[in-house]
Parts: C-alpha cells; structure tokens; sequence
C-alpha cells in the first residue's frame, strides 16, 4: 500500500512538471492547438552509433520485448520500430566559422506495404520485408552549424516534408543554453531552460513565445517595436513541450532510456501509437530535441574530462 501511494505521489509530481498547456481557441494559428500529448522516448543502444527515438511509450515498450527477427509480427502502424535515429556527421568543436557545417544526420524509418512504391530518396535503405510490409531507413535531416563569437546557430534541412517547409533555423547565445527557433514568418518559439548554479538542469520547457517576447531570430527592426510594448502588454507564454533527462534510466543496459520529449498535439488518431500518425510539427520539434541531447551529452562528457584532468594534475602535483 505505502509503495502504490508513494508511486502515485511520483506520477502526479510528473504530470505537473510535465504539463502542457491546452490550447483549442483562436489565440495562436490552428496548427499549433494541442489537445493531447505525446511521450517519445530517447534511448542509447548499446553498441550502437547515435541514439533514436521512438513514437511513444507503447512503442518502446514493444521493442524492448520483440527482437529485430520478429518484424513478420509488426503491422503498418509500426509500433515497436523506432521513428529517428540521429548520428553524429563531424566533430561539434569546430573553429568560429560564418559558414554552414554539417554535424549531424538525422534518419527516419518508414514502413509500406509491398505495394506501395519505395521511397522517393536513392539514399533510402531497405532494412526488413517481411512479405506484407517493407520497413526503409530513409535520410530526413541535415543539420548544420553556423557559429559566430556571440551566437552559435543550427539549421535544419529536412529531405522532405510540406510544401515550403524544408528549412528551420534555431539559435543560441553561446554561453546559455535556451534555443530559440521560428517555424513561419511570426510565430516564435523557445526551449527554455532554467539556470541551476549547484547542478546540471536537463528539463527544456518549449515554449511558443508572446508575440511581442523577443527572440533571438527576430530582426533588429522587430526588437525594437517589440521592447516599445513591454511596459503595456504583459506577455503569456504557451507551454508546448518538455525534454527531459529526469525520467531516464537509473541503470544502463542493452537498451538505455537517456531521455524523453513530451510534446503536445492536436491529434484526431488518439491512440495511434506507431511511427505512421506522428504529426509533421512533432516531428521538427523532435529533431530539435534530438539535437539538445547530443549537446548536453557532449558537455557532460566535457566537463568529466576537465575533471579528470584536474584530479591527475593534482595527483602528480602531490607525488
């Protein structure tokens, strides 16, 4: 009885810190309504390059319990197979450069049946055929960085997607973690994360932003009209988001969960847990939030370096 209370107190905790905001009237454009969300897993396999996302719990769940040889069981939803994987494509410390570098892939896997044709992209992989249904590993992202003394931007170049909706760029001050990103013309968001000077925050909050809270991205013209209203209009920011590190794995295996994104939606499938519903918007911020986890695991890994080298240097300093 006191364990079922004490996890209830744990799931409730959650739901709190992990909320987002419902939004169903006309304050922001219908392609940004949420209604419901959706929780992706990240997950580090052991052995493997990069890390990949799945669809949803339900997804991840299955995976963990179907080998790869049971692909004759999976259906065209294709709960149980991971939705991206991201890779890394060159080394992240690079020299201030104005010009556009890549530093990661990100692939998709899709699955269609055998009478479907396969993917437009020659590059397109096929993994399993299972005589009902192919399963391809198709390129989806590129991303590249573009830095600067002050400002260090990334932009993503998807191989597919909507029309005109190929191209998104983010940007960050270079000693502050928030990333700010635009996806049309106005509307602005931001992964906010809040600054902890005892130990490490890995809690992004997305946030679609205030129409006059500044951005990053925002020209110099449009900062300043901007600034001019921050005295009569107090801003509201709408929480779309999170991706977080908190609901992690304790323990690595085979299989390690480094993280998860919980995004909102405005999904009419309510249910459909594979990779062939997730909405296009989801998608991009899942790129996005691929992205903040291999930066945050690279300064992990740095700061354990640095460490390491203090911790010898006074060692031999010693003897």
């Amino acid at each position: 009885m006191f364990v079922k209370k004490i996890s209830r107190i744990i799931k409730d905790d959650a739901e709190i810190k992990f909320h987002v905001d419902l939004i169903t009237d006309g304050t922001v454009p219908k392609q940004f309504h949420i209604s419901t969300q959706r929780s992706m897993p990240v997950v580090k396999v052991f052995g493997s390059f990069g890390y990949i996302m799945f669809s949803s719990k339900q997804s991840y769940d299955r995976f963990k319990v179907s080998p790869k040889t049971e692909f004759n069981d999976y259906d065209y939803d294709g709960v149980g197979i991971p939705l991206l994987q991201i890779v890394r494509d060159e080394d992240l410390r690079l020299p201030f450069s104005s010009k556009e570098a890549s530093v990661f892939k990100i692939y998709k896997f899709e699955i269609k049946s055998v009478k479907e044709p396969p993917p437009y992209d020659k590059k397109a992989v096929l993994i399993e055929n299972n005589g009902r249904f192919k399963l391809y590993k198709v390129p989806f992202c590129q991303i590249y960085k573009k830095s600067s003394f002050t400002n260090v931007e990334y932009v993503f170049r998807f191989m597919n997607g909507p029309i005109g909706k190929t191209k998104y760029g983010t940007i960050h001050r270079r000693e502050f973690r928030d990333l700010y990103t635009k996806l049309d013309d106005k509307i602005n968001f931001r992964w906010h994360i809040d600054y902890n000077p005892i130990m490490t925050n890995d809690h992004y909050i997305l946030e679609l932003l205030d129409e006059i809270e500044v951005s990053l991205l925002d020209s110099d013209i449009v900062k300043r009209e901007k600034k001019k209203l921050e005295n009569s209009h107090k801003c509201h920011n709408h929480i779309m988001g999170h991706y977080t590190k908190q609901t992690g794995d304790l323990f690595p295996g085979i299989l390690c969960k480094e993280g998860e994104l919980i995004m909102g939606e405005l999904l009419e499938n309510v249910g459909k847990y594979g990779i062939t519903d997730v909405p296009w918007l989801t998608q991009v911020f899942a790129c996005q939030s691929l992205l903040l986890h291999y930066l945050d695991h690279d300064k992990e890994k740095e700061k354990k370096g640095k460490s390491r080298n203090r911790h010898r240097s006074l060692f031999s300093s010693i003897q």
